[in-house]
């Protein structure tokens, strides 16, 4: 028998979690709020007595929070821990955190005394530095390099609901606006060239993020749009209904709430069919994978400041991540909320995903072994971890579900320490196995998982024989119609010595560190008396080290391409060939030595 206590009483998800729990395993019991003798607890975020946890002789006991994580729910703290993370590395900010400055009231003590009681910080004995100088030098390069007036938004650290924001391309403006306000601010550069849905209307991207006890990272399958009721003002940066997608803010504000959308929410299912249609593109290719790398890498760099290895007491922590899509399709992080509500249609399947995933492996009950073996009871926190920072390594595939009368099959994600999955694959696979799939279900993903190990075993044995590392293929047959975020499988080998280069997934895996050259050389066709354009990139590890790009303006109608690149491989590399950009209705040719994907092995080093 377990005991859980609920402190927080204002959180819908924990309150559907309890109910959960109370509903579906007699092993488990609610307590006393106020009692120290428990297993579980869901408290409340800033009222946590973390120092008191974890001293209960014999007694595990789980909290609903990380220590810390402070540190990339509040906005200035996020800015804070990446400059510093990168500074030391000596990598450049991705371009995936928009250009952030820190900015502190320049006379907080003033600015407390107009304040209301209730609004008023702990005053600070030392004032903190702010980054003004920087924001201001770096506005007027922009302003002389930029064609078009570079637009900036401040957003106070801790504001929530659309509280505190301000648009503006006059940084004196905003910093003057901060100075006035008793809290420090993030002035960032706002994405002014958002991707737009039907009616021109902005809008957010809402995705759930489970950090487990074992610190595996976990993608909740759904996600919600966040729409605007107005479209979207360029021109005009008070027209706060057309800028800020928040539901308060366009409830409050907007006639149109629930126009387009029941209560501005759109769900992932929907906005794919938008992107099929629109941009011939699709979710799982263009968006998702950029989502998956952000939150890797967020999770990768706090690791150390709040993971609880070696405490008396274990936490796990539901995270809301906000994104907003330009028109070029590139993701942008906006925030991190570390106590996310949830869109009310998907509350109960969350809950039932946070006690599969969260709960019940360091809680097993004799309910856990008959948990999911119902459609209805399976987790959606994609079946192990999106990644893994943990103890174990862990690959299971996300269930096949019905999402508004669509089915979506499997979906395959990264694993281990965060590398791509070819790389290095575990040999023995550990962790939560997410409840029983039809076997049509399983056999594409153990097929593959099996192409891997044969390819991994196949190289040591090569490496053991010392054989040399060269490859060459051709496509077989012409690739009509692609798309961006398709990857191109070369599935003719004219030459594979090694066999390093897999002909069905299209992918060279690095059998030994060296100095290698890749060449890809590319033919297309299109209609004459069409514009029509296409760039791919060879990859490595999902980073691109070239490109070759197929462009003709209306009178050519046959295009042939060669880029070539040389670089240095480490062991488990991998490098494939992915196109990123199409334009107009174009076919790259096969059937021939007309589009080729070779390497070779120029020097190893030991």
């Amino acid at each position: 028998m377990y005991g859980f206590v609920r402190r927080d009483i204002h959180s819908s998800v924990y309150k559907a979690v309890s109910k959960y729990l109370l509903d579906n395993d007699e092993d488990w019991r609610k307590l006393s709020p106020n009692v120290a003798s428990f297993h579980l607890m869901f408290g409340e975020r800033n009222k946590l007595q973390f120092g008191r946890l974890g001293h209960e002789p014999g007694l595990i006991q789980l909290v609903n929070y990380y220590r810390g994580s402070d540190v990339i729910c509040r906005k200035t703290a996020l800015v804070r821990v990446f400059k510093e993370f990168y500074t030391t590395s000596a990598k450049p900010i991705p371009k995936w955190l928009p250009e952030s400055f820190i900015i502190c009231p320049k006379d907080i003590a003033k600015s407390m005394e107009s304040a209301t009681p209730g609004a008023r910080p702990l005053p600070r004995r030392v004032s903190k530095p702010d980054e003004r100088k920087d924001l201001l030098d770096r506005s007027t390069v922009l302003n002389k390099t930029s064609k078009k007036p570079v637009v900036w938004i401040a957003k106070s650290s801790s504001g929530s609901k659309g509280e505190g924001i301000k648009i503006s391309p006059d940084v004196s403006e905003l910093v003057k606006f901060i100075d006035q306000q008793t809290q420090s601010f993030v002035i960032q550069r706002y994405i002014d060239n958002p991707l737009l849905l039907e009616e021109d209307r902005k809008f957010d991207i809402r995705c759930w993020v489970l950090l487990e006890a074992n610190y595996n990272v976990y993608l909740y399958e759904e996600g919600v749009l966040r729409t605007a009721s107005e479209s979207y003002q360029h021109e005009n940066l008070d027209d706060v209904t057309s800028h800020l997608t928040n539901h308060c803010l366009q409830k409050e504000l907007s006639a149109n709430f629930g126009m387009y959308e029941e209560g501005n929410e759109m769900f992932f299912s929907s906005f794919d069919r938008y992107l099929r249609s629109k941009f011939r593109v699709t979710l799982d290719a263009t968006i998702l994978p950029q989502i998956k790398e952000i939150v890797k890498t967020v999770f990768k760099i706090v690791k150390e400041r709040i993971s609880t290895n070696f405490l008396g007491y274990q936490s796990f922590q539901l995270f809301g991540f906000d994104f907003v899509v330009d028109d070029e399709l590139m993701v942008y992080l906006i925030e991190i909320n570390g106590a996310p509500a949830c869109a009310k249609k998907l509350l109960p399947d969350l809950a039932r995903s946070l006690v599969i995933t969260a709960i019940d492996p360091v809680f097993p009950t004799h309910k856990v072994h008959t948990r999911g073996r119902n459609e209805s009871e399976r987790s959606s926190l994609n079946a192990g971890p999106c990644f893994d920072y943990g103890p174990q390594k862990t690959e299971i595939m996300s269930r096949t579900r019905e999402v508004n009368g669509e089915q979506r099959g499997t979906r395959r994600l990264e694993r281990g320490n965060g590398h791509m999955m070819n790389k290095n694959p575990p040999l023995q696979l550990k962790g939560i196995l997410l409840q029983n799939q039809d076997c049509t279900q399983c056999i594409a993903p153990l097929e593959h998982q099996v192409a891997l190990l044969q390819q991994r075993l196949e190289t040591l044995e090569q490496i053991a024989n010392q054989q040399p590392v060269a490859f060459s293929a051709e496509l077989s047959t012409s690739l009509a119609h692609p798309s961006a975020g398709m990857s191109i499988v070369f599935d003719k080998v004219q030459f594979n010595s090694g066999n390093f280069y897999n002909n069905k997934t299209g992918t060279f895996y690095c059998p030994t560190s060296g100095v290698y050259y890749f060449s890809l050389e590319l033919s297309s066709s299109a209609h004459p008396q069409s514009s029509h354009s296409l760039h791919a990139k060879i990859m490595k590890n999902g980073s691109p080290i070239s490109i070759t790009i197929l462009d003709s303006d209306s009178h050519l109608s046959y295009l042939r391409r060669t880029s070539s690149v040389t670089t240095q491989l480490a062991q488990g590399d991998v490098i494939s060939v992915l196109i990123n950009f199409v334009v107009g209705d174009i076919t790259v040719t096969g059937g021939g030595p007309l589009s080729t994907f070779s390497g070779f092995l120029v020097q190893s080093i030991q």
